[in-house]
């Protein structure tokens, strides 16, 4: 974690502690790349060549365009997506076959994040 920008270290030791911590901590992320700070503010500490990508103008219409889209619900689907991508789950995803267009399909780690014996985060009460 120590090569992580702030950012993503303060997510995955969010997500340590569970789906509310890293809810919460999203969506404070979320409010500030959708305002002014933008994502060179939120990845201020990034290394200096992903900073001079992120100072691009056309890179930051494209970014501010590109997470208006997908945080404009807000950020519980980032969560269960970051939360799917952070644990194990209860299944091996390689006893899963299906077909896709008469070929074999690929398993990709997109599902619900489930906590163990609760109910999918998607249903919470």
């Amino acid at each position: 974690m120590s090569k992580l920008v702030g950012v993503n270290a303060a997510g995955y030791a969010a997500a340590e502690r569970g789906w509310e911590p890293l809810h919460a901590l999203l969506a404070q992320v979320r409010v500030r790349l959708l305002g002014d700070e933008g994502m060179a503010g939120v990845l201020s500490d990034a290394p200096p060549e992903d900073r001079a990508i992120m100072e691009n103008p056309t890179w930051q219409k494209i970014s501010r365009e590109s997470m208006a889209e997908a945080l404009k619900q807000g950020a519980e689907g980032w969560a269960d997506e970051s939360m799917a991508l952070h644990n194990g789950w209860d299944f091996d995803p390689e006893e899963i076959h299906a077909t896709s267009h008469g070929g074999p399909a690929t398993t990709t780690r997109t599902c619900l994040y489930r906590p163990p014996g609760g109910r999918p985060s998607g249903y919470r009460k």
